[in-house]
């Protein structure tokens, strides 16, 4: 088994031993890349015993429009992703069913609606907590954002929306209106 822990550790050392300068940096930028592709080759292991995947958090826009259905975990989204398309979303009572996104295509007086099924988020979802950054930057991509909260938990929905407004995410806004006047160069 391969320590790449270890060899990382060598590699930082003897990058803070070495002096750099014009004759060195050559060097440096070697030592620098083998510790990318070291801790590359150890994350996609890491991925591999987890089953973990890097692109379950992207899906390729289609259709007219697309909404996402953003929640706590056990709100009903993936319920009603299936309702909705005939989606094969899995449901099951508990928490975290839903590990990547899951897409669903709804058609509606001949408009194709993409619907997105996503992870359900917790508190702390936008400073990392629960892999929350990655489910929160699938709304970027969203021209709809549905909350689905529980009827037993009403507490959960300003809960959701200080999680997207502290990733810097507004909804409900409308676009600041920009200009953008041509002059001469030269003139301020």
């Amino acid at each position: 088994m391969v320590d790449y822990n270890k060899q990382v550790k060598e590699l930082e050392d003897e990058l803070k031993k070495t002096k750099y300068n014009k004759a060195t940096q050559g060097h440096v930028g070697i030592v620098k890349a083998k510790i990318a592709q070291l801790r590359e080759k150890q994350e996609s292991r890491t991925q591999k015993k987890t089953g973990a995947s890097e692109y379950g958090y992207s899906v390729r826009k289609s259709g007219d429009g697309t909404v996402l259905l953003l929640g706590f975990p056990s709100a009903g989204k993936s319920t009603l992703l299936n309702k909705l398309t005939g989606a094969k979303s899995e449901v099951a009572a508990y928490a975290f069913t839903t590990l990547t996104v899951i897409p669903g295509m709804m058609e509606y007086k001949q408009a194709k609606i993409q619907i997105l099924d996503v992870p359900g988020i917790v508190s702390g979802a936008a400073s990392g907590k629960g892999r929350g950054k990655e489910v929160l930057n699938v709304i970027l991509n969203a021209d709809l954002v549905l909350m689905v909260v529980d009827v037993t938990h009403p507490e959960h929905h300003p809960a959701i929306l200080k999680e997207v407004f502290d990733s810097n995410i507004r909804l409900n806004k409308t676009k600041p209106e920009v200009f953008i006047k041509k002059k001469a160069y030269g003139q301020n």
